[in-house]
Order: structure tokens, then C-alpha cells, then sequence
């Protein structure tokens, strides 16, 4: 799978990461394993790297579920890096339909960072 996350409980920051082509299903079980890791809280700032990927291939549903069906509490800080066209406009979507005020879509990861620590 092309995807995969690192929690980091010090800094209470969830690394996620994908590379190279990207289904629905990659993001999906990305999500599914995120929370059920015992880990995970629902609070944490969370990090998504895109840099990696080379095609997207993720359908407006899933998007949409993924979207709306989020476990973060309203005030956890999401930061996606998305520095392609295809992958900023997934991004872009994906904050859109989400409709949460707490999320933010970076080209660059040190940009993302220093916003989603702040």
C-alpha cells in the first residue's frame, strides 16, 4: 500500500504520507488502520504528505466519505502538503467538503509545519 502514518506522541502530531499512484482504496485502509491504532487520538494535529505521489486515482466519493466521516474533534489541526497540481486539487477538495475550519493545504512541508505547530 502506498500509504502510511507514524504518530508521534510527543509532539501529539500524526504523520501520514502517500507516494507513487493513489487509489481510493490506499486511502481508505490508510484511515481504517489510523484509527484503530490504540495510538491515535482524536485531538491530534495531523500531517498528510502527498510529495510522493506520482497519480491519482481517487474517486469524488470517496473523497466525500473520507471527508465527512473524520474521527478529529473540530479544533484538531490538519495540514496536507500537496505540492503537484493533481494532488493540490485532491487536497483542495478534500478540505472543501470536509468543511472544517482546521484544515489547510501547503505546496511546501516546512510551510505546513510551522502552521500546524503553531
Amino acid at each position: 500500500m502506498p500509504a502510511d502514518f507514524q504518530i508521534d506522541l510527543s509532539e501529539r502530531v500524526v504523520y501520514c504520507r502517500a507516494w507513487g499512484v493513489v487509489t481510493d482504496g490506499d486511502l481508505a485502509n490508510n484511515r481504517v488502520a489510523l484509527h484503530a491504532d490504540p495510538a491515535f487520538e482524536p485531538d491530534m494535529a495531523v500531517l498528510y504528505d502527498f510529495s510522493g505521489v506520482t497519480e491519482v486515482q481517487v474517486t469524488s466519493v470517496t473523497l466525500r466519505r473520507l471527508a465527512l466521516t473524520t474521527h478529529l474533534v473540530p479544533a484538531a489541526r490538519q495540514a496536507i502538503v500537496a505540492p503537484t497540481d493533481a494532488a493540490f486539487g485532491l487536497a483542495r477538495m478534500y478540505s472543501i467538503l470536509g468543511g472544517r475550519e482546521e484544515d489547510q493545504v501547503f505546496r511546501d512541508r516546512a510551510e505546513a509545519l510551522r502552521w500546524l505547530k503553531s
